[in-house]
């Protein structure tokens, strides 16, 4: 498998994963030009899984569905896109919706399940997808300030370190950030120490690296990130950033 890194963090978010027989979006939340660049071969993409209806999440679901590209979201996230689009709207059969622990099975030899995450959105999920040849696994999880599921048998995670809760404590007391804010990011984003505690309470045993992902650019520190979470899980362990592109088959765990 290859991932790359379209986006990520609050400017937009959206991560291709590709395979030998074809590859899926996770996310869409950047204009469809600098999706467009990016893929450039649009007939490979089989479909795009959203997590979650905010705009830099969701921003070019629209676009996609437009374009043919099926759009994969819970039930609550398809009726808060469609009650935000605003001018002309044409959705086609183009958006799915699908539930925790619903299976899709892709023609691009992905099988995929969703999962619930805590986030301050309308049913926003996670994903996890195992390419049905290599069996290899990753989970997807961004967004959020909790997960109640467990994972086993897991070679990849994508899956958000937000904040450093002293960087963010810092902000509010220097009054770079409302109070409201503050509340708001810490009950609705993962941080670096709720993100190795969470890591660890999984069975890490097949796990070939983890990519850290929706970093703050105010609010965290990807040197500290990685280094916590490396020293605490064993694992091989990086920070995304735009234009990355990983072939995970050559990772050295």
């Amino acid at each position: 498998m290859k991932l790359t890194v379209i986006g990520t963090g609050s400017s937009g978010n959206c991560y291709m994963l590709e395979n030998k027989y074809g590859a899926i979006l996770l996310d869409a939340g950047l204009p469809i030009a600098k999706i467009r660049n990016a893929v450039q071969d649009w007939s490979k993409i089989g479909a795009c899984f959203v997590t979650h209806e905010h705009g830099d999440h969701a921003k070019a679901v629209h676009d996609l569905c437009k374009r043919g590209i099926v759009c994969y979201m819970s039930p609550g996230t398809k009726k808060a896109i469609m009650e935000k689009r605003t001018g002309p709207v044409f959705w086609g059969n183009n958006m799915e919706t699908i539930r925790a622990s619903d299976l899709v099975l892709m023609d691009t030899g992905f099988t995929i399940m969703p999962f619930n995450v805590r986030h301050d959105a309308s049913e926003p999920l996670g994903y996890m997808l195992k390419d049905q040849e290599t069996k290899k696994i990753l989970v997807f999880a961004t967004d959020m300030v909790g997960l109640c599921n467990r994972f086993s048998n897991v070679s990849y995670w994508l899956i958000e370190c937000n904040y450093c809760l002293d960087l963010l404590v810092k902000q509010r007391q220097a009054g770079a950030i409302t109070d409201q804010l503050f509340v708001r990011i810490a009950g609705s984003h993962m941080d670096l120490d709720a993100l190795a505690e969470y890591l660890v309470k999984n069975d890490l045993s097949k796990t070939e690296l983890i990519v850290l992902c929706h970093l703050s650019d105010t609010r965290s520190d990807e040197g500290r990130m990685i280094k916590t979470i490396r020293a605490q899980t064993g694992c091989t362990t990086i920070a995304a950033a735009n234009g990355l592109s990983i072939d995970l088959e050559t990772v050295q765990p």
